[in-house]
């Protein structure tokens, strides 16, 4: 059986599940195990009620986990060379936007984020429906309530990514904001939501008055699933590059949506953009 790994924050949570269902939709033998149960980041998929699937054994797990540790020098200098995993733990090649190789294991763990929706494309209508947000409490489901069709969400996101400038810098730039906002108000008087880590800079330098900035201190008990789901429920998306950021986007089920994201979401990997194809995309 495989054993795929959530790990990450939620939005990687949510790539994983959705690779899941595309595992078990190819009739792979697969269950899941949670690796993250503490830090900042901590295990969120059952705010979906929608989502449910196989918990790993974990005696299974970690056998797998050992034989992948104490492979002898030759089969480890064999993996450096070829650039693979080996035996029993594969981890995800960043630098590829997909592995045909991940329908060929059995008995392995599956370590990755596989950010792209070409890892669950013959599956997205049921990940759509799996993933549906919950109530939630009733300011929130006025704020929801008040998005027209002229509603924009611009979702900026700065804290952790302003620590690692070399990975994530110059990607989503205030001059991306700007050229996004110039481009979706050349072709309607929208109404703009805007979602951030750091609203005051958003207010300071993004200039619209006429906004609304989303902040915890709108809401009784805020959780961060809220702004993905104001994300998504808006009309047309302003998208940062996080993964946080893309499933607010590709939530969003207006048919004549507009998502604006950057043509990649990490300095290391700029040939791999993970925008869909029917988005727009605008550099920084």
């Amino acid at each position: 059986m495989l054993i795929l790994e959530f790990k990450g924050g939620l939005g990687n949570q949510m790539f994983q599940y959705a690779f899941y269902k595309n595992l078990l939709y190819h009739k792979k033998e697969v269950s899941c195990k949670i690796t993250n149960t503490i830090g900042d980041r901590p295990f969120k998929l059952d705010h979906f009620p929608g989502v449910s699937f196989e918990k790993a054994d974990d005696v299974k797990y970690d056998e797998l986990k050992k034989k992948y540790v104490d492979r002898c020098f030759i089969e480890k200098v064999v993996d450096k060379i070829s650039g693979g995993s080996g035996r029993y733990y594969y981890h995800e090649n960043e630098r590829k936007k997909f592995d045909k190789k991940l329908y060929k294991f059995d008995d392995i763990i599956l370590s990755g984020y596989f950010q792209s929706e070409i890892y669950f494309r013959a599956v997205k209508e049921q990940v759509r429906k799996d993933l549906v947000f919950p109530y939630g409490e009733k300011k929130l489901q006025d704020i929801i309530s008040s998005l027209t069709h002229d509603s924009v969400s611009i979702h900026i996101r700065r804290g952790d990514y302003l620590d690692d400038p070399h990975i994530y810098g110059d990607i989503c730039t205030l001059r991306y904001y700007r050229d996004a906002i110039a481009y979706i108000s050349n072709m309607m008087e929208a109404r703009y939501i805007v979602l951030s880590d750091d609203i005051q800079w958003a207010e300071h330098n993004l200039h619209l008055p006429d906004a609304m900035y989303v902040e915890k201190d709108m809401f009784d008990d805020h959780d961060d699933w809220y702004d993905m789901c104001i994300m998504s429920r808006c009309h047309h998306n302003i998208i940062a590059n996080s993964s946080f950021s893309w499933w607010g986007g590709w939530l969003n089920g207006h048919p004549d949506k507009i998502v604006i994201a950057p043509p990649y979401f990490d300095n290391r990997y700029k040939h791999r953009s993970l925008a869909c194809d029917d988005w727009v995309t605008m550099k920084g």
